[in-house]
């Protein structure tokens, strides 16, 4: 990220909550409804 890279992550989980916060682009796929990764998403999938 630090040479003007735009990043990604597709997460699922509770412990994909922190990478999904920290990405410039986060996305949440799943039909469960996990709050704390749906939370931290840019765009949800389901």
């Amino acid at each position: 990220m630090a040479q003007c890279e735009v990043v990604a992550f597709m997460g699922d989980g509770t412990n994909h909550a922190l990478t999904l916060h920290e990405s410039d682009i986060g996305i949440f796929i799943g039909i469960t409804a996990i709050e704390v990764a749906k939370e931290q998403a840019d765009v949800i999938v389901g």
